[in-house]
Order: structure tokens, then sequence, then C-alpha cells
């Protein structure tokens, strides 16, 4: 009977021994707990089964630390780095929570209420850490950068080829005209026979045989080919035969017409210089059309002789032709007025 109360009593000790040392083994470490109370920075301490509630904890830094089992309720935990934390089965309630980081942070069975809830940031900004936010922001920020440069490239691209499309088009219709002038020049040129021998005696400038160039010169950002071949065209059939200057350039004393473009605020202005020849021309209208009415206008201005035919042509551009028709319509008018006179006194 005695044996076996001994065996009891030795039993009940060695649970007791091993209850109390397991309790040590889960205890907080004293030094860390001095640590944080007197640093507020305790990074992968013990602080286990420890009681810190209703205490200013406010911008502590206890990244990696094991508080599994402590009591944080009514504590004032904001702005913290609670990063990496062990908080499983830590009592929350009442906490204040607030700009805190929960990164990877064990959540598992904690204890919280409404009013901790309540000042929990539940966005990924309190479960990410800044530098994944920064780099998501700036993933983000380089595929928007990226789909707007290509949106505008690709914008640029058509944009390009319309304009491409729209000169070549121009282009082609102005050699056209220019091809179905030489074909009926001969035809014309008869036809034109008594007007041009009038206009010759008349003419400001002189006809030779030399051959004649023109030169353009802009500031505008026009296609020079087209500005060449739309002022070949006019030259050519208002004033002289001319051809564009070879690449191997002219001598200083050959026969040449100067034209300079310049834009002054929304008015094109066309100078027109050469044989016997100085004077502008300036259009309200946009792109070549301003550019084809300005010379037009130069010519007009130049040539009293070649209005008719420019009216004959182009009235629909110049405003001037329609002075011509007025006129022409008066003396129209005054002629019959004479006949009619002439025919009472021849019957009297």
């Amino acid at each position: 009977m005695k044996h076996d109360q001994s065996v009891q009593i030795l039993f009940l000790s060695s649970v007791l021994s091993i209850l109390f040392s397991s309790g040590d083994v889960f205890a907080y470490k004293e030094s860390d707990f001095y640590k944080l109370k007197n640093t507020k920075k305790c990074i992968e301490c013990d602080l286990t089964d420890l009681n810190l509630s209703r205490l200013n904890l406010r911008r502590v830094n206890l990244s990696g630390s094991d508080l599994s089992g402590s009591d944080l309720s009514g504590s004032d935990l904001s702005g913290s780095d609670l990063s990496g934390v062990n908080l499983s089965m830590v009592n929350l309630s009442g906490t204040n929570l607030k700009n805190i980081n929960l990164t990877g942070t064990n959540l598992n069975r904690i204890i919280i209420d409404i009013k901790a809830l309540s000042t929990l940031d539940l966005s990924e900004s309190t479960f990410l850490n800044k530098s994944t936010l920064a780099e998501e922001a700036k993933k983000k920020k380089e595929q928007a950068l990226r789909k707007k440069k290509k949106k505008q490239e690709l914008k640029k691209k058509k944009e390009q080829a319309l304009r491409e499309k729209k000169e070549q088009e121009l282009r082609k219709k102005i050699e056209k005209a220019l091809k179905k002038k030489k074909e009926i020049g001969l035809i014309k040129k008869k036809k034109q026979a008594p007007r041009k021998l009038e206009a010759d005696e008349k003419s400001v400038f002189v006809q030779s045989d030399e051959k004649c160039y023109v030169a353009v010169q802009s500031s505008i950002d026009f296609e020079p080919s087209l500005l060449s071949i739309i002022s070949i065209s006019l030259i050519s059939k208002f004033v002289s035969e001319v051809e564009q200057v070879p690449p191997g350039g002219i001598s200083t004393d050959s026969c040449q017409y100067q034209i300079s473009v310049t834009k002054i605020n929304d008015t094109t202005v066309v100078t027109f210089r050469g044989e016997g020849l100085n004077s502008s021309g300036d259009s309200k209208l946009s792109g070549l059309d301003g550019f084809q009415q300005s010379i037009l206008k130069s010519i007009y201005r130049s040539l009293k002789n070649k209005r008719g035919l420019i009216c004959q042509d182009y009235a629909t551009l110049l405003e001037e032709c329609g002075e011509i028709k007025i006129k022409k319509r008066q003396s129209g008018a005054l002629l019959g007025t004479w006949e009619k006179s002439m025919l009472k006194i021849s019957l009297a």
C-alpha cells in the first residue's frame, strides 16, 4: 500500500514538472518585452501570451515577432508594422488598427470586434508592402503608357498614309492635266493666234527661244514637288513655257522665275519675280488651294492682257473676274444704245 502511494506521488510530481517546464517554453522573453517598451521596436521577438492591453503602441515595429495568445485589446497600434507577425489567438477587441502593415501576418483565430474592424483598412495596401504596391503601380503605368504610345503611333501612321494618298492623287491629277494640256497645245495656239498677236504687242515681258526655269521657295509645310508642278503649269499657260530647275542647277544669267511662299497668320502670300515681272498675291484658302489662288492673283495683277484668259479658266477662284464680267456687260449695253441711236438717225 505504501509502495503504491509512493508511485502515485512520483507520477504527479513528474506531470507537474512537465507542465511547469512547458509553461516556460511558451512564455514571452522578458528582455524582448523591455526592448519593446524602451524602443518601440522589437523585430523577431518572442512576445507570446503577454498582456499588452490598453497601451500606446503607435508606430511600433514588430515585424517577424511572435505575439500568439497575447492580449492587445484596447491598445493603439495605428501606423505600426506587423508584417510577418504571428497574431494567432490574439485578442484585438477595441484595438486601433488604422494604417497598419499586415503583409504576411498570421491572423488565425484572432479575437476582434466591430470597433477594431472599423479602424482597419481592408484594401490591398494593408496586406501588401509598399514596394509591392509601387511595383504594381509602376507596371500599370508602363502598360498604360505603352498602350497610349501604340495608339498614337497607329493614329500617326494612318494620318501619314492618308496625307500621302491625297498628295499622290493630287500629283496624278496635275500630271494628267499637264499631259492633256500638251496634247491640245497646238489646237489651242491656233484658236488663240489673233489674241496672242495682240498680247505679244502689249506684253510686259519678252518671249525668246531661251529656256526658262521656275524656282520655288516655301516656309510652309508643303510638298515642294507639288508647288513646283502647280507653278510650272500656271506660268507655262499664262506667261511663258518654263521647266523645273535641273538637279545640276542653272547659270546665273539663265531665264528664271522665282516664287516665294510664306504664311502670315491664316493668309498664304506668294511673291512672283521673273522676266519683266514683280508682283504678289494672297489667299485666305488653306493648303494647296491657297497657293494656287495666290499665284493666280499675282499673274492676274501683272498681266492685264491675260486677265480675260485667266478668268475663262479660273473665274471661281478669283473675285477680280467678277469685275471683268460687269465691265463687259456695261460696254455691251453702251454699244447697243449707240447702234439704236445711229439707226434712228439713218431712218430720219
